[in-house]
């Protein structure tokens, strides 16, 4: 959430959702999950939300949102993904032993704190999005697994 203090989140999951809100995030079901229509059923909830923009976990809403980043935009809805966000998938997601959230190539939250290796390269590659690195700064889209949704 420090990495996007200031602003009022929308925690987004599919099927039951508990019903909590607090002044900095809030909660809400984006329906079943359908692979099929992730695109369309994620522009949706994020237009009944009311929301800026978009931050996508499970490596299908990257694949789906990284094709329609345009669509969004149109919408006035940032996709908080690099470019290329598909390059950045990696097979399976390793442990989370070091994170960061970046926005338009600079660093807004990262534990434990970014080396310069790292914040060098993502700089360079203008990352958006989360993402987990070694120590090297080789970087991966953060995701989590859709398994049992």
């Amino acid at each position: 959430m420090k990495a996007f203090a200031g602003h009022h989140l929308i925690l987004g999951g599919y099927g039951e959702m508990p019903s909590l809100q607090t002044p900095e995030y809030r909660f809400v079901s984006l329906g079943a999950y359908l692979p099929a229509a992730l695109a369309h059923q994620l522009l949706q909830a994020c237009l009944d939300q009311g929301a800026d923009a978009i931050l996508p976990l499970l490596a299908e809403e990257v694949r789906a949102l990284a094709e329609s980043a345009v669509l969004f935009a149109e919408f006035g809805i940032r996709v908080l993904l690099p470019a290329d966000a598909i390059h950045w998938l990696a097979p399976a997601t390793p442990a989370a032993e070091r994170w960061s959230v970046w926005l338009e190539g600079k660093p807004v939250a990262a534990f434990p704190p970014l080396t310069g290796a790292e914040e060098s390269a993502g700089r360079s590659a203008a990352l958006q999005g989360a993402f987990v690195s070694d120590q090297n700064g080789h970087f991966q889209l953060f995701t989590v697994s859709a398994d049992g949704l």
